[in-house]
């Protein structure tokens, strides 16, 4: 599970960033753009979710106690640096979820026209500048599906470890209370993306997001 969490990022900036610094705040690829910007003397252009890690540079404490990562219709997991929680929505082939876009490709091919034909627009979103989104069903048929979707997961147990004393995570914790925690950590940061009310709805958590 680390390889999606824990990733080699080296920087050098003669004059600011000290040799041999290794910071241990989190930081996430969201963080990039802003800070780049503040690096180059300059200000976002508009609402960015990530926020600037030019602190940690300068070894400075982070801004981020914890971050949250996954897989696409898969697990949404997160993790405080000492543990990490990966919750999956009971059903992989009956969840509802749904592709938020502006431009309605996949990766590597167009949507197809039962795709489309189920599309509707949907709300801006934090990414969006105001421009309403593209809200596409996913289901077997979609072309993602078994490549980088639900049907190529293998997974689906929700798990919680202690990376301290399991760094391989090898054996889930079975802890109420630290899961409870770390649930209400989740929500918390679904919240500052604006994660859709299906978002929550698929892995069962009742909280909803903050109103808008």
């Amino acid at each position: 599970f680390e390889q999606s969490l824990e990733m080699p990022f080296l920087i050098r900036w003669p004059g600011v960033v000290k040799e041999g610094l290794r910071p241990e705040g989190m930081i996430q690829n969201i963080d990039y753009a802003p800070t780049f910007l503040e690096m180059a003397g300059l200000k976002p252009p508009h609402k960015l979710d990530g926020v600037s890690f030019v602190p940690l540079l300068k070894g400075e404490p982070s801004e981020r106690s914890a971050v949250i990562y996954g897989y696409f219709g898969g697990a949404v997991n997160v993790t405080d640096g000492r543990h990490t929680y990966h919750r999956f929505p009971k059903d992989l082939a009956t969840q509802e979820i749904y592709q938020y876009t502006l431009m309605p490709t996949h990766i590597f091919d167009f949507f197809h026209e039962d795709e489309l034909k189920a599309a509707e627009l949907a709300p801006p979103l934090s990414f969006s500048k105001d421009i309403p989104v593209l809200k596409v069903p996913v289901g077997e048929r979609s072309v993602m599906y078994n490549t980088y979707g639900p049907g190529c997961l293998l997974e689906n147990e929700t798990r919680l470890y202690d990376l301290e004393s399991d760094p391989g995570q090898q054996t889930p914790l079975d802890d109420p209370a630290l899961e409870a925690r770390m649930v209400e950590t989740m929500v918390a940061l679904m919240r500052e993306v604006t994660a859709p009310q299906e978002a929550y709805t698929r892995l069962s958590l009742e909280a909803a997001p903050a109103a808008q």
